[in-house]
């Protein structure tokens, strides 16, 4: 018995001091230029479906609204026919829940709020007007879990609201869910494994970023703030979820439009900065997808598109190539540990 306890102690102790590097192996992010897309955009935003990055309507002007997706398919872009049913929105949010592009909130040509959400069929290809939403606004995050739609934030005024919604695409209406811990506009948000994290954002018009970190949990209905902070407060950026990390780009903090990226583990909670991406922008279009190449190694690729600096809308877009090696479920206080050190 004595050899035995002492056999665990030296395993757990080699597994404790060799916990950073197989825990957590460093991710490589590069960034790359691709062609511009064919109109300047801001207030925009994007997913990326079945081997298409969409950038979704948004202002072409300080006064007019585009209707239409631009979308590339790895090497060009090409500018969709369909308008969006409200003849074009900016300061919407979009997301992918069963196979199709969901976009809610937002303002139309001429300042209205938008009061459905509108679902984009990809394989139609069609636009169809689908729930109504209970409250209107704009700047909000979205994220879908288990087939269903999460709308939180945003604000239609001044100050930013903290309400949750769930709905699947076709319901009448939204379920108002448990609110967020504090009202924010201008936040981004990303899943991983069940669970929809947001971050920064602010809580009214001229406000400064926050840098606070929240997690929805959609199977208990509960928000937590985590300890981990921003390590730039930011609002208007994006977060795309490449592998167990999400990748926090660009925005701004008040001061500046931002290159900076931010690298957020679920796992730990811990927050570290990446690759800058080349130009500063904010409110821009972003996404991005993941392939597994073994049990233990991914690559990511994440596509950002349009959005604006301080004195221009840009028709800018970059990729930027993520690789690495994680291990996304050991959990280091329990005997698991051995199993995941000397797999």
């Amino acid at each position: 018995m004595k050899k035995i306890i002492i056999f665990l102690l030296s395993i757990l102790s080699l597994a404790s001091a060799n916990f950073g590097s197989w825990r957590n192996y460093p991710e490589t992010l590069s960034w790359t230029y691709i062609s511009n897309t064919p109109v300047a955009c801001s207030n925009t935003a994007g997913v990326y479906l079945n081997g298409v990055f969409y950038q979704i309507s948004g202002s072409n002007s300080l006064t007019t609204v585009y209707l239409f997706m631009q979308m590339y398919n790895g090497s060009s872009w090409s500018q969709g026919t369909i308008p969006h049913p409200s003849g074009g929105v900016s300061g919407h949010c979009a997301a992918v829940c069963n196979g199709k592009i969901v976009v809610s909130g937002g303002q139309t040509q001429g300042g209205s709020y938008y009061d459905h959400t509108s679902v984009y069929d990809p394989a139609i290809p069609s636009w169809v007007e689908s729930t109504l939403m209970i409250s209107n606004f704009t700047n909000s995050a979205m994220a879908s879990v288990g087939g269903k739609c999460y709308l939180f934030g945003g604000a239609a005024g001044i100050y930013a609201n903290a309400n949750t919604y769930q709905w699947t695409p076709g319901d009448s209406v939204m379920i108002q869910k448990a609110p967020m811990p504090q009202g924010r506009m201008g936040l981004a948000a990303a899943e991983y494994n069940g669970k929809i994290y947001s971050f920064g954002g602010r809580l009214q018009v001229d406000s400064a970023p926050t840098n606070t970190i929240y997690e929805y949990n959609p199977s208990s209905n509960l928000w937590t703030t985590k300890n981990a902070h921003l390590i730039n407060p930011r609002c208007y950026h994006a977060a795309v979820t490449i592998g167990s990390k999400i990748y926090i780009i660009g925005g701004w903090n008040w001061d500046a439009v931002l290159t900076s990226v931010e690298i957020y583990n679920p796992i730990n909670d811990t927050i570290s900065a990446g690759t800058p991406i080349l130009y500063a922008s904010e409110s821009f279009a972003g996404a991005g997808y993941t392939t597994t190449t073994s049990n233990h190694t991914y690559a990511g690729t994440i596509y950002i598109s349009g959005g604006r600096d301080y004195s221009s809308f840009l028709n800018h877009a970059s990729k930027g190539i993520v690789t690495g090696v994680t291990y996304p479920n050991v959990e280091p206080r329990s005997l698991g540990c051995i199993k995941a050190a000397y797999r």
